[in-house]
């Protein structure tokens, strides 16, 4: 298979997994009416869209390694659109949960699979090239999902955005069934569960790698969280309509890809750990922004979009650098190792925005104490772990 072809592929994989994710998010206050719940009920259910989708890569990733990546694949894709019909038909919100966790399971494949048959396809550099171009594309994502949620809510109800999740879901089947070919070169002798998590288990041992995830874990994640909370925010708080919303965070989206640019670049000439301490310092800087901007300045629309685009240039910095890093340190067991790439990132989000779930952003120090608190954890991780050499 073509660089081309490879890269379009796992764009189209990783995209599935991201409108899933985004583009039901303008009518979270919209389900507070629909299945009679409260804000905080309606908030929870992309925490559990994402636990379904995080846990699920788990599982994938080692069955890849045992059974080959197209036909589990081809499993992983129609469980998703299942779940996409049954959420777009149920009439509670038990239900409704119920089976978003299952679209969530089957979406899991994606991302996963996509970095497995780049891993099983490419060197290192290619890798973080390929991953930068995926990831320019998956960062337009967040700011295009939900405004074509808010229109397909708006022309064909809240169940639209559902079936068209499907539909999609049909296409990329077709396109793994008929574009694919298999690349797993060498199948793990047997699928044991024993000796899955004592391998799980080493390569979780090892510092450097625990690193990527968690550092890539924690950009990833907190975009999430910022993402599930400020439909509230700017709908509630500034005044805009659902389908505005997404409109807004294409100034953000502008930063996310400069930053994966950045990145590309950077890494091809010095490395992979440079970008990472070039988005630590973008990460302190939108903290003391908003700290500056609170004594200056009221909540508004710029007063949120500017420092947290900082922050969100810093966290575009990361991405491709810790992809790359993480996915080439355990080649043999390429599928679990990008498993947990997947995993991290998705835990992330669904640890972030479970926590935002019960506060009510009305401040820029609220925002400030969450990125400030980020840039603590991640600046100790990179300087702790991945600016040390790495282990034989």
């Amino acid at each position: 298979m073509s660089r081309t072809f490879l890269t379009v592929f796992t764009t189209v994989l990783f995209v599935y997994g991201w409108l899933s994710v985004n583009m039901y998010l303008p009518v979270l206050p919209q389900l507070e009416q629909v299945f009679g719940i409260s804000a905080p009920v309606a908030k929870l259910t992309v925490p559990v869209f994402l636990l379904g989708f995080a846990f699920s890569q788990l599982v994938w990733g080692p069955v890849s390694d045992r059974y080959g990546r197209k036909p589990v694949l081809l499993i992983g894709l129609a469980v998703s659109v299942l779940g996409a019909v049954l959420s777009g038909l149920v009439p509670n919100v038990e239900l409704f949960m119920l089976a978003r966790f299952v679209e969530a399971a089957g979406l899991g494949v994606g991302p996963v699979l996509g970095r497995a048959v780049l891993a099983d396809s490419m060197d290192r550099a290619e890798i973080a090239g390929t991953m930068a171009r995926v990831v320019t594309v998956v960062a337009i994502v967040p700011a295009l999902a939900p405004v074509m949620g808010g229109y397909l809510a708006l022309w064909f109800s809240w169940r639209g955005i559902f079936f068209a999740l499907a539909a999609y879901g049909v296409a990329t089947w077709l396109l793994a069934g008929f574009g694919l070919k298999e690349t797993l070169k060498t199948r793990v002798a047997a699928l044991r569960v024993g000796e899955t998590l004592r391998g799980d288990a080493a390569m979780l041992r090892n510092l450097r790698y625990s690193a990527y995830l968690l550092v890539y874990g924690i950009a990833f994640g907190s975009l999430l969280g910022y993402y599930a909370t400020t439909p509230y925010l700017f709908t509630r708080e500034l005044g805009f309509a659902s389908y505005q919303y997404g409109y807004l965070l294409i100034f953000n989206v502008i930063f996310y890809v400069a930053g994966v640019q950045a990145s590309r670049l950077a890494t091809r000439r010095w490395g992979i750990e440079r970008p990472l301490i070039l988005a630590m310092m973008a990460y302190a800087l939108s903290t003391a922004m908003f700290l500056v901007v609170e004594l200056f300045a009221e909540l508004d629309t710029l007063s949120v979009l500017i420092p947290i685009s900082v922050f969100i240039f810093g966290a575009g910095l990361v991405s491709p650098a810790a992809n790359a890093g993480a996915m080439t340190i355990f080649r043999e067991r390429a599928g679990a190792a990008t498993a947990f790439v997947g995993f991290a990132i998705v835990i992330g989000g669904a640890v972030f925005s479970s926590a935002l779930a019960h506060l009510h952003i009305r401040h820029l120090w609220q925002l400030g104490a969450y990125v400030a608190t980020i840039t603590v954890v991640s600046s100790a991780l990179t300087f702790g772990v991945l600016r040390k050499p790495p282990e034989a």
